[in-house]
């Protein structure tokens, strides 16, 4: 919701640095997370959100890639539409909801699929954040389950296969909506 709010703003409203602001989301989703992971995890030890889930999921809600594709998808919707709205008594929300929501849905499934596969093979991150028992995420519990002096390659293996399992269901679920998104993202 937070990209396609971004997305919105930056497609639909003409204001002064509209082609600054956007290219800072381009360049956010160009520099590498990992390259950030550490000063930020020391400004969210400090607010004391380590160990927190609030603290794992507060990074990944804003993502430049997500804010790309939906303004592209957004950019393709006809101005008609927009102005049939606004003679219809909608406002700048109205119209986001009633006009630019529904008809982006395989978009905002696309974008929704790329941040959880982002959030789902994240490794530093999680290994900065979550420390403690209840914390640890998918990939640093996979790592976890090798020893020092011996490993049980066939909980390894097990493990492995849940954790692809669970992201090519749902991709195989929502199939139809991703191509479908990637597929309209770059046609006006």
């Amino acid at each position: 919701m937070i990209c396609a709010m971004a997305a919105y703003g930056l497609s639909a409203f003409a204001f002064r640095g509209r082609t600054a602001l956007f290219s800072i989301v381009i360049l956010s989703f160009l520099i590498p997370f990992d390259a950030i992971a550490i000063p930020l995890a020391e400004i969210f030890r400090a607010w004391d959100l380590q160990n927190t889930y609030t603290g794992l999921i507060l990074p990944g809600l804003g993502n430049g890639m997500a804010i790309f594709l939906l303004r592209t998808f957004f950019l393709a919707i006809p101005a008609e539409l927009v102005e049939a709205g606004r003679m219809d008594g909608l406002r700048a929300w109205g119209i986001f909801t009633r006009i630019y929501l529904p008809l982006s849905r395989p978009a905002l499934i696309g974008a929704g699929l790329i941040l959880f596969f982002f959030q789902w093979q994240a490794y530093v991150w999680p290994l900065l954040m979550g420390t403690d028992r209840e914390h640890i995420l998918g990939p640093i519990a996979l790592s976890n389950l090798q020893g020092q002096f011996t490993t049980d390659y066939g909980l390894v293996f097990a493990a492995s296969v849940i954790l692809i399992l669970i992201p090519a269901a749902i991709i195989v679920g929502f199939q139809r909506y991703f191509i479908q998104s990637v597929a309209t993202s770059g046609l006006k």
